[in-house]
C-alpha cells in the first residue's frame, strides 16, 4: 500500500523537477554531496551581531529562518521597515540589512541540519535496497515457496522473489522522492549563501554601527 502511495506521487514530482529545469534524480550518493561553506567572515559577523537583537525579536527572526530553511517562504529580502514588529525601533536600512543577514545565517544553519538529515535517510534507504539485492541474488534460481513467507527450521522468515521485487520497487520510489527533496534543500541553500554574500558586501563597511539603534 505504502509504496501505491509513493507512485502516485512520482506525477508531481516530475512536474517540481521539471518546473525547476532538473532531469529525473540519479540514485543519491550522499559521500559525493559537497556543501559550498558560508561566506567567510560570516560566522563572526553574525556571533557580533546577534547579541544586539533585541530578546523580544529573537523568536520572530527564528521563525523566519525556519521557514525560509524548509520551504515555506521565498522571500530572501525581509524584513522591511516598516514592518509592525520592528515599530519605535528607529532601524536604519544597514540594520535591517543586518537583520536580513542574521536571518539568513540561521536560515542557513537549519537548512544544514535538514541536509544532514535527509543524507542519513538516505543512507539508510540505499543500505536496506543492497540488504534486498543481496537476498534477491540468493533467490533468483530458487523455485517459489508455497506459501507467501515461508519460515526456516530456526524461524528466521524469508521473503519470496516477488516480494523482494516489489520492496526494492517501493524503496526506489522512496529514493526519488527524497532526491527531490535533497535537490531543493540544496537548492535553497545556494541562494542563502548567494544572498549572505551580498548582503555582506553592503554592511561591511558600516560594521561598526549596525544595530546600535536597538539597543
Amino acid at each position: 500500500m505504502r509504496g501505491v502511495q509513493l507512485r502516485a506521487l512520482l506525477p508531481l514530482v516530475a512536474l517540481c523537477l521539471a518546473a525547476l529545469g532538473a532531469s529525473a534524480p540519479p540514485t543519491i550518493n550522499p559521500a559525493a554531496v559537497k556543501l559550498t561553506p558560508p561566506p567567510a567572515g560570516s560566522q563572526a559577523l553574525y556571533a557580533r551581531l546577534y547579541p544586539h537583537v533585541p530578546a523580544r525579536l529573537q523568536p520572530w527572526l527564528e521563525n523566519r529562518a525556519r521557514a525560509l530553511a524548509f520551504g515555506q517562504s521565498e522571500n530572501l529580502n525581509w524584513p522591511s521597515a516598516d514592518d509592525p514588529m520592528l515599530a519605535g525601533l528607529n532601524l536604519s536600512n544597514s540594520d535591517i540589512e543586518a537583520l536580513t543577514f542574521i536571518v539568513l545565517m540561521q536560515a542557513t544553519q537549519n537548512a544544514d541540519q535538514d541536509l544532514k538529515s535527509i543524507m542519513a535517510q538516505v543512507q539508510a534507504v540505499n543500505k536496506e535496497k543492497q540488504q534486498l539485492r543481496n537476498e534477491l541474488s540468493q533467490v533468483q534460481n530458487v523455485p517459489p515457496s508455497p506459501s507467501p513467507r515461508a519460515s526456516t527450521p530456526a524461524g528466521k522468515t524469508h521473503l519470496t522473489k516477488a516480494q523482494l521485487q516489489d520492496l526494492l520497487e517501493e524503496l526506489d520510489d522512496m529514493t526519488e522522492m527524497q532526491s527531490l527533496r535533497l535537490q531543493l534543500a540544496m537548492d535553497r541553500r545556494s541562494k542563502f549563501i548567494e544572498t549572505l554574500s551580498n548582503i555582506m558586501k553592503k554592511i561591511e563597511s558600516t560594521q561598526e554601527t549596525l544595530l546600535q539603534n536597538m539597543k
